[in-house]
């Protein structure tokens, strides 16, 4: 049963807790990655009077601790920490094998096609060589889903059962905050995240657990947690929340995708400048082709790009023989498609070549600038074809065989191809080529044509409903609750006492290898600080 007083799916308006400022305690994953999802709330969230203290969960390179330290020196009520590393924790090994198994299985019961699908095979890899032997043995014959969906339940159980990480509990009681808010990472076989919410309700705090990202909810992890709110984006989140992830209906609310509502009242720098910055000529259009984290196994993106823009210089159209590109790498792939060389090919720009994720206000300027001016965005799959609907650009998805595991394989790319009648121009690379001429020359109205995504995608509310206040609104009522604490029940007690010769064998045989992997896991964070 939800707590009273939580959002319902789309509550909107200001909340009136009476509570005043509010300590928020902010557990995200990496900077790197979910600092520019979330800072449009955290500056809400500074505006309105409340404390925000980061809590990061996993290591990462100086660059974007830089980021962090420079917001917090514009906001001093913003700051930020290490998450807590328990290496006496006499559960983390069994709760960690149970995790990847779990991750596995999941995939089984919702009858994926078969191990050569990425997912599957990803989750399998991660699992431990001594438990996948045992779930293979299991997971055979016809009644495989069946008793991967029993197996699936059983784990569940488990991982319940089992006591949260005891300095995860003491870190979060010592805070003593208003709310827990929890922006998971998602990763297959990843331990934590979700154990803090579990933490936080032990100790009656209230949770929110935030999805970042597009991808986050139909292929990563499971929540098995049961936070008080759940933020999604849009009603297609929404509805994988509570039937992919056996959430409740009330306690899930689409709020919009705040990560983008910096774009839609931008204004563009000077286009002259911008394309000697990115090293394009000036006296004729550009097409932007956008980087994405592609995976395969047959084909880097760099070589699709070659392949592409060879295409366009090889084509007898003038729209597409002399038009410019620019090749905007994504950040996490500089080393491949920043390294690409298409030197012979005039008018061609690959910019930038170093890392640089649009965090920075110079950075997000550069980025935004490369859509506005651009005549067309093409891609294979990436968020910023979102940002390009955003920019009223029309946006082009090459089909190619090749990549076909970064592109409808994924489940994900099918929300860009359908939610509100889909947002991308999806071809193969002959078919491709004409559409994007017939683009260049001026047909259609792309920004019309990019609403009904955008409102369905977005901005569920409305193109003109910022989706940052109704993100903090969400936080603040979920704060303004006194949620009873949570304790484990007799069922759960009696199976975590029938785990215990497992978690003791684990402890024998990995424990000591497990601390050694803590330690210099903490001992590299440390390093990375310096």
């Amino acid at each position: 049963m939800a707590d009273e007083g939580l959002p319902n799916a789309y509550s909107i308006g200001r909340p009136t807790s009476g509570r005043g400022t509010m300590r928020i305690l902010f557990f995200i994953a990496k900077f790197e990655s979910h600092l520019r999802v979330f800072e449009p709330p955290v500056r809400e969230m500074i505006r309105r009077g409340h404390s925000v203290h980061f809590v990061r969960t996993r290591s990462e390179d100086g660059k974007a601790v830089g980021a962090v330290d420079n917001l917090a020196r514009e906001f001093p009520a913003l700051s930020w920490s290490d998450a807590p590393i328990d290496v006496h924790d006499p559960w983390a090994t069994v709760r960690d094998r149970v995790r990847r198994a779990q991750d596995y299985v999941r995939y089984v019961a919702e009858g994926y096609p078969d191990d050569s699908n990425p997912l599957i095979r990803t989750a399998r890899r991660r699992v431990p060589a001594d438990v996948r032997d045992l779930l293979d043995r299991h997971l055979v014959g016809s009644r495989r889903q069946l008793r991967s969906r029993i197996l699936h339940r059983a784990l569940r159980s488990a991982l319940h059962a089992m006591p949260v990480p005891p300095a995860t509990r003491d870190y979060i009681a010592a805070q003593d905050p208003d709310v827990v808010v929890v922006a998971p990472s998602f990763l297959l076989g990843l331990v934590g995240d979700q154990e803090t919410v579990r933490a936080a309700q032990e100790l009656s705090v209230p949770t929110a657990l935030c999805v970042a990202s597009w991808d986050n909810l139909r292929h990563r992890q499971l929540i098995d947690c049961d936070p008080h709110v759940t933020l999604v984006w849009n009603d297609v989140q929404r509805q994988e929340a509570i039937e992919v992830h056996g959430l409740p209906a009330d306690r899930v609310v689409a709020t919009g995708a705040q990560v983008y509502d910096q774009w839609f009242d931008r204004r563009p720098s000077d286009r002259a400048a911008f394309c000697e910055r990115a090293g394009l000529p000036d006296d004729r259009p550009f097409v932007l082709y956008v980087g994405g984290a592609l995976f395969s196994r047959t084909m880097t993106e760099s070589q699709f790009v070659e392949r592409w823009v060879a295409a366009l210089r090889a084509s007898l159209r003038p729209e597409l023989r002399d038009t410019a590109v620019l090749v905007r790498p994504h950040p996490s792939r500089i080393r491949d498609l920043g390294a690409v060389d298409l030197d012979a090919y005039p008018g061609v720009s690959v910019w930038p070549r170093h890392d640089q994720m649009p965090v920075a206000h110079a950075a997000k300027q550069d980025f935004f600038d490369s859509l506005h001016h651009s005549a067309a965005v093409v891609g294979v799959n990436t968020s910023a074809m979102i940002e390009a609907g955003i920019a009223g650009k029309r946006v082009f998805a090459v089909l190619v065989p090749e990549l076909s595991e970064s592109q409808f394989e994924t489940l994900h790319f099918r929300y860009l191809t359908q939610a509100g009648g889909g947002l991308l121009r999806v071809a193969e690379l002959a078919e491709h080529l004409d559409d994007l001429a017939n683009t260049l020359s001026g047909a259609g109205d792309p920004a019309e044509e990019n609403r009904p995504f955008l409102e369905a995608f977005v901005r569920p509310h409305g193109l003109h409903v910022p989706a940052t206040p109704m993100f903090v609104d969400a936080i603040e009522r979920v704060a303004a609750t006194r949620p009873k604490p949570v304790r484990s029940g007799p069922a759960e007690l009696a199976l975590r006492w029938a785990f215990e010769p497992l978690r003791v064998a684990y402890e024998l045989e990995h424990g000591r290898a497990h601390r050694r992997r803590m330690i210099r896991a903490r001992l590299a964070r440390n390093a990375t600080e310096l």
